[in-house]
């Protein structure tokens, strides 16, 4: 995926990704729309996307990601809506 480097959106929904997938997902800085429903991150993964400053929206449904993850993103990205 890092050799996309204009991917503005991606969907991986139940898909295996973990907290080590976020840091890799964190540099693809030019993503708008992130849909991580149904899969292994937490609040610790979570909070390395907090570099996608250019994110509109962001899905953790049913995820680990809880209601203060996603309060304490957005005070970093407070143009994304976080859907969880």
């Amino acid at each position: 995926m890092a050799s996309i480097p204009n991917l503005e959106e991606l969907f991986l929904w139940k898909c295996a990704v973990t907290d080590t997938g976020c840091q890799t997902l964190a540099k693809m800085t030019k993503l708008r729309r992130l849909h991580l429903d149904e899969t292994r991150i937490t609040g610790k993964g979570f909070m390395e996307l907090r570099t996608l400053k250019n994110l509109k929206y962001l899905s953790v449904w049913h995820t680990s990601v809880t209601e203060v993850d996603a309060a304490e993103f957005s005070k970093s990205v407070p143009n994304c809506q976080v859907n969880r």
